[in-house]
């Protein structure tokens, strides 16, 4: 097992067989393996207030929606919405990587733009089909908004790591 210690490590915070939040340098990562589930998302708000306490110059966001995982409930995507709007002040940035192809992915993809208009936040919010695009524009966009520098290349290979660390939970 990896050192849990290293730069390059994200910290699982929180995982079970449906999501796994976790927080690498200054972004905390979600990444929902199966049903969005009501708890999960409404414990998304203490995980980024701790979370946050920590970063200087802000934090990002990367949400991963795994190509098996179901289209979120009525109730979790109204979470999700007050989510996204309850964090105006601690996020410099956010990106979803919906990560399939096909129509099922474009559905999916159209849901999470869909709650991106319902929040109205007030920083940076992009949909990509992959980790990679989503790692390299939020590398981008947290030197536009926040000064700070992101590893793209570093941050795609915590996630990787970080997958394999969790995948027994499955």
């Amino acid at each position: 097992m990896p050192d849990v210690t290293s730069r390059n490590t994200a910290q699982i915070r929180a995982v079970d067989a449906e999501h796994c939040i976790a927080s690498w340098r200054n972004v905390l990562l979600v990444v929902w393996r199966n049903e969005t589930a009501l708890l999960a998302v409404k414990s998304l708000h203490g995980h980024l207030a701790s979370f946050t306490e920590d970063p200087p110059g802000g934090c990002a966001l990367l949400t991963i929606i795994e190509p098996g995982a179901p289209m979120p409930s009525p109730e979790a995507r109204t979470a999700l919405a007050q989510f996204m709007t309850a964090a105006k002040d601690r996020l410099k940035s956010s990106a979803v990587a919906f990560e399939g192809a096909g129509f099922r992915a474009a559905a999916v993809r159209g849901v999470v733009t869909g709650l991106t208009m319902l929040a109205r936040q007030p920083y940076p919010h992009k949909v990509f089909a992959t980790v990679e695009d989503a790692a390299t524009w939020l590398g981008s966009s947290m030197r536009l908004t926040a000064q700070t520098h992101l590893d793209a290349s570093a941050l795609i290979e915590a996630v990787r790591e970080l997958r394999e660390r969790v995948v027994a939970h499955k």
